[in-house]
């Protein structure tokens, strides 16, 4: 995990409530919530916000357990559900183009001796010396690679999503996304910026207007899609690209 306590995630849980056709003992919704390094440790980060969690109620069993969740690795692979390469690797590579190959995930803040016993837990030995590469490659690093969801419910099919068709969900994205500002603020996290990595969602929160970007909380939040599923092109890319760097000086 990226923190042991879970109250603050409890909120995400709550609030995902108020957004979808279901009861608190759906066997879909999310034990977790939001994952973050709760420690109040000074920390640069960017925020990325999809729609919701993939898989079912297999991934929820899996939550209840103590794991570490490795997101992906930059190159290599290893056959292991705490790495998910096919969803994040797309995330982290974007991010590291627009940051001159400045991220990592959360769990290269740990120690190596913290790391190295979480591995023997986790059943992931065979694999230290990947993963040893990995940690040594971005430990440094300045911004640390966030992931966040407007629904904390697993459901591959969005479409399959139990909407409420009397919800406003550009109100409701709204105050979700300041629900994870405010947390990651009250534990000393500096946000630089949001991406919405999803286009759904990129709608709910830009409403009638055409956008690519907007200021939330003091926050610059860029609109966008989906990047696992390689939707974007080159041309988009490379402006998506451009288009964050010009509003910072320091990447």
């Amino acid at each position: 995990m990226y923190g042991k306590k879970l109250s603050k995630n409890n909120q995400f849980i709550e609030r995902t409530l108020t957004g979808l056709n279901i009861e608190g003992n759906d066997k879909r919704l999310c034990k977790l919530g939001f994952e973050f390094n709760e420690s109040n440790t000074n920390e640069d980060c960017i925020l990325v916000i999809g729609l919701n969690p993939a898989g079912g109620e297999n991934v929820v069993k899996h939550e209840s357990e103590e794991r570490l969740n490795l997101n992906s690795l930059s190159q290599d692979n290893i056959k292991t559900t705490h790495v998910y390469n096919s969803y994040y690797r797309p995330i982290y590579k974007l991010m590291s183009e627009i940051t001159g190959n400045n991220v990592k995930w959360p769990w290269c803040n740990k120690s190596w001796d913290e790391l190295d016993t979480e591995f023997d837990k986790n059943k992931l030995s065979i694999y230290k010396e990947k993963l040893k590469l990995e940690f040594d490659k971005h430990k440094d690093r300045r911004f640390t690679l966030y992931i966040g969801d407007m629904f904390y419910y697993h459901e591959t099919k969005s479409k399959m999503l139990p909407l409420i068709k009397e919800t406003n969900y550009s109100e409701y994205c709204r105050d979700m996304l300041k629900l994870h500002i405010k947390v990651l603020r009250e534990s000393k996290k500096s946000i630089k910026f949001i991406y919405v990595n999803n286009a759904q969602v990129s709608k709910w929160l830009c409403g009638d207007s055409i956008k690519t970007m907007d200021i939330i909380d003091s926050i610059k939040v860029f609109y966008g899609g989906m990047l696992s599923r390689g939707n974007m092109d080159a041309f988009s890319r490379g402006r998506l690209i451009d288009q964050i760097k010009s509003h910072f000086e320091d990447f």
